[in-house]
């Protein structure tokens, strides 16, 4: 049925167009389908937290938190966790870095920098 809509020759009559028109297709498929799986061999690994069992009980309820050792900010292994996903998070987006640097520039410039004095203090507010 499909095939109806995409054809615009009469079934019995296979023109030059229509045998374009469905290469030219598979085509766009294929070289999709190649951009999608181009770079999978080197794209980053994703740092994988530890699951820990922690359990906490509040009002006779149990909660299970495999990640609640993530809350100890002086632990080390928790820093080390941290740094490896930052480390991840800017790999991942190294090839943006121009786009947000733009987009940045763009945000600041909109800014309407009118604070030309200090605030002035009327009754109990600064204004």
């Amino acid at each position: 049925m499909l095939m109806n809509y995409l054809n615009p020759y009469p079934k019995d009559s296979v023109s030059m167009n229509s045998c374009k028109y469905y290469v030219l297709l598979l085509g766009i498929i294929f070289a999709g389908a190649a951009v999608m799986n181009s770079g999978c061999a080197s794209d980053p690994i994703p740092p994988v937290a530890q699951k820990n069992s922690h359990v906490d009980t509040v009002l006779n309820h149990e909660r299970s938190d495999e990640y609640f050792w993530l809350r100890d900010r002086e632990n080390p292994d928790v820093i080390a966790y941290l740094e490896a996903e930052n480390a991840y998070t800017a790999e991942v987006m190294k090839h943006t870095e121009k786009l947000q640097e733009k987009i940045y520039e763009e945000i600041v410039g909109r800014i309407k920098e009118t604070d030309l004095s200090v605030p002035v203090k009327r009754d109990d507010y600064y204004y």
